[in-house]
């Protein structure tokens, strides 16, 4: 009797081993999803700034040439 009752504490350390093992699993796999999420907004903000920066540059100012000013026939 004494056998059967190692052999099911045996088998009950390896499920919890497991049960852990499993969770701890699951968790680095949420954490890389969240990096791989927040990796691809960071990405998106920067594309978003790298376009507003060259619309700025190619601005065009219809007072510069003169013939919109107030006044001036």
């Amino acid at each position: 009797m004494a056998s059967l009752g190692a052999a099911c504490a045996r088998v009950y350390v390896m499920q919890k081993h497991q049960e852990e093992k499993m969770k701890r699993i699951e968790e680095e796999k949420v954490l890389k999803r969240d990096e791989r999420e927040e990796k691809k907004y960071v990405d998106e903000d920067r594309k978003v700034g790298s376009a507003c920066t060259n619309t700025r540059k190619n601005k065009v100012h219809p007072d510069s040439d003169g013939r919109n000013k107030v006044g001036s026939a």
